[in-house]
């Protein structure tokens, strides 16, 4: 018996070694093949950390126009002359990126000085989101030692699925701020799990800070601020003064205060808490909303849940598509049925298995509020690991304890 679990504990790290080296190393291979600006919005993100550097003030839309600089690798023309401003049109032509929060523009503008060929500066921010990677992959360790300190590999195992799925590679070592989310969050759930776990206060106003980090990164990861409430409530609902109590609730201002300067200049410049309606208004111009309906969005879970597995390649076989498809509904399902066996424990339902199920709602209501779709693999790219860990700690802890072995 002692035999055979030693060997299967020497098969579990050698399988998460291969997961580590293979995610880096794709991840590394992606950062370097993928043409300058071939990934979405990368100059629009560059041209405004760029301007920070420079400038050393926040870009506004609508104001701010984008570096000739990005024009000009867009056309095909660099190091020549950018397209004329007629040919460009007011969205293209603006730094429409400026309405994203600050904080990883902050951290990349630095980087961007390190060179003066857009393509090399492009590069190096690319090197930084593979370094974010590598550290989200840490994190991740942390967090399976907090959840079960004595087998954290069999969740490490599972946590790092996600950082081989082609859509992760792809989205997570571009220059974006959705790169700086997936540590973030991480970090969030180390300090979230501690607090509902232990009750600490300490790890709650950790909880409350990185959550405000989180927002200052990218509004979408407004998911944190429902999951501090719920582990706020869980440390309320725990013993203590009524001294600690107030404390407890206190915390879940602390993204406010976070968030605060950002919203002040905001209201400064736009004359609102963010910048959406002006980008929004520009964005009109080139793509009439759609107004997506609460009818279609099963729809639109269903096809994220593919491009999460397969990333965002054209063609695919069909049966390729169906087996992204099922993969992608079955972690859902996991991760539904992980919130229900882990409901005695709390931490571990709120922690692990509520993130995923509350990005997916928190981004269906906003798509139909804000009229455009906004369920985009990439934003449940935080979250993933956190299922996975739900779905196979879930699946562990229903297993049936085994009789201890009797003595000769």
């Amino acid at each position: 018996m002692a035999t055979r679990v030693t060997s299967w504990r020497w098969a579990l790290r050698l399988l998460v070694a291969a997961e580590l080296l293979t995610a880096l190393y794709l991840c590394a291979a992606s950062a370097v093949e993928t043409p300058v600006f071939g990934g979405g919005d990368e100059g629009y993100h560059l041209s405004y950390a760029v301007h920070l550097a420079e400038h050393g003030d926040l870009p506004v839309v609508g104001r701010t126009p984008v570096h000739d600089a990005v024009l000009a690798i867009q056309e095909r023309t660099y190091p020549g002359a950018p397209p004329a401003p007629e040919t460009v049109g007011p969205f293209r032509g603006t730094s429409y990126e400026a309405f994203q929060p600050p904080l990883y523009y902050v951290l990349a503008a630095p980087l961007t000085t390190l060179a003066e060929d857009w393509r090399d500066k492009t590069r190096i921010v690319r090197y930084f989101a593979v370094g974010l990677v590598v550290a989200a992959m840490g994190v991740l360790y942390v967090l399976c030692r907090l959840v079960r300190p004595a087998q954290p590999l069999p969740l490490y195992a599972a946590g790092l699925l996600p950082f081989l799925t082609p859509a992760f590679r792809q989205q997570e070592v571009l220059v974006s701020n959705d790169v700086l989310l997936v540590p973030l969050a991480l970090v969030f759930a180390c300090f979230a799990f501690r607090a509902a776990s232990r009750g600490s206060l300490w790890a709650l106003l950790g909880a409350a800070a990185v959550a405000g980090l989180l927002l200052l990164t990218k509004l979408t990861a407004v998911w944190s601020l429902l999951v501090l409430g719920l582990v706020a409530l869980t440390v309320l609902l725990g013993q203590g003064s009524h001294g600690r109590r107030l404390l407890a609730a206190a915390t879940v201002l602390v993204p406010g205060a976070v968030l605060a300067p950002w919203l002040l200049h905001n209201l400064r410049t736009y004359g609102a808490l963010t910048a959406n309606e002006v980008v929004l208004r520009l964005q009109a111009e080139v793509s009439p909303p759609t107004f997506p309906t609460w009818q279609e969005q099963p729809r639109e879970i269903v096809v994220v849940l593919a491009q999460m597995t397969l990333g965002r390649q054209d063609e695919h076989p069909g049966w390729l598509d169906a087996a992204a498809v099922v993969a992608g509904l079955l972690l859902l399902a996991l991760t539904l049925v992980a919130l229900v066996r882990l409901s005695h424990g709390p931490a571990s339902a709120i922690v692990l298995a509520a993130p995923l199920v509350t990005v997916i709602a928190v981004l269906c209501t906003l798509s139909v509020l804000e009229g455009t779709n906004l369920l985009y693999e990439r934003y449940l790219h935080p979250v993933l690991p956190l299922a996975a860990l739900a779905a196979v700690h879930a699946v562990s802890r229903s297993r049936p304890a085994r009789a201890p072995a009797r003595s000769a």
